[in-house]
C-alpha cells in the first residue's frame, strides 16, 4: 500500500466518462469509502442513515480492503462523516457531485483539512464535478491531477487553461472535441492512477 496520497478532480458533464473512469481507478486502493447519492457504484457495499455510517466507517477502520458506499440523509451530515474518515488512514475518499458541498466560494472546513493534512493519514481523495467553475480555487490548486472530459462552456475552458495551459489547446479546442469517455490529464505523473495513464497512452 503507498504510503503518498494523492488528490484528484475529475470534470465533466453527465454522460461523459467521469464515474466510469473513477470505478476503474477504485480497484488501485483496497480501502475505499464513496459518498454517493448518485446511486452510481452498485458493486460497493452500501450503508444508509447517519448512525449506521458512523459504525461502518468505525468498523472499517480495522480492516484491510472494503469499498463502501456511505449514504446519509443530508449533506451537513456527510461533512460530519468526512470528520470521522479523515482519522482512518490509508483510504481513497470519492466524493460524487462535489458541487453538492464546495462551490467558487464555499469550501468546507472538513474537506479543506482533507486536502491540505490527508497527507499525513495518506488519505487519497477524488472530487468529481460536472463544471470546473463549480470547484473551489483551494481545491484545484492542490489537486496533483486534474482530468477533463468534453467541456464547452467559455468559463469553464478558460478556467481550465489555468492550469492546463496548452492541454485544453487554444480557446479551449482541444477538450472541446473530446468524444464520450476520452479525457485530457494535467498534473504530476507520479500521482496519476495506473489506469488513467494507461488509458491516456491508448487514445
Amino acid at each position: 500500500m503507498t504510503r503518498e496520497n494523492t488528490v484528484i478532480s475529475i470534470i465533466g458533464q453527465k454522460g461523459s466518462g467521469k464515474s466510469y473512469l473513477t470505478k476503474q481507478i477504485l480497484t488501485e486502493f483496497p480501502r475505499v469509502f464513496i459518498l454517493d447519492n448518485t446511486q452510481e457504484y452498485a458493486r460497493a457495499e452500501i450503508v444508509e442513515g447517519f448512525n449506521d455510517c458512523v459504525a461502518r466507517i468505525v468498523k472499517a477502520s480495522r480492516e484491510k480492503r472494503f469499498t463502501i458506499s456511505l449514504r446519509a440523509e443530508t449533506t451537513d451530515q456527510d461533512i460530519a462523516l468526512l470528520r470521522l474518515i479523515e482519522t482512518v488512514p490509508y483510504v481513497l475518499v470519492v466524493i460524487e457531485e462535489a458541487s453538492r458541498y464546495v462551490s467558487s466560494a464555499r469550501l468546507p472546513d472538513a474537506i479543506a483539512k482533507l486536502i491540505r493534512f490527508g497527507r499525513h493519514k495518506c488519505i487519497s481523495q477524488i472530487y468529481l464535478a460536472r463544471r470546473a467553475t463549480e470547484l473551489h480555487r483551494d481545491l484545484t490548486a492542490n489537486s496533483d491531477v486534474i482530468i477533463t472530459f468534453h467541456q464547452h462552456e467559455p468559463r469553464d475552458l478558460l478556467y481550465l487553461r489555468e492550469f492546463m495551459g496548452e492541454k485544453v489547446g487554444d480557446k479551449g479546442i482541444k477538450a472541446r472535441k473530446l468524444s464520450k469517455y476520452r479525457f485530457i490529464a494535467w498534473g504530476k505523473k507520479s500521482k496519476a492512477p495506473r489506469i488513467v495513464i494507461s488509458r491516456l497512452q491508448s487514445q
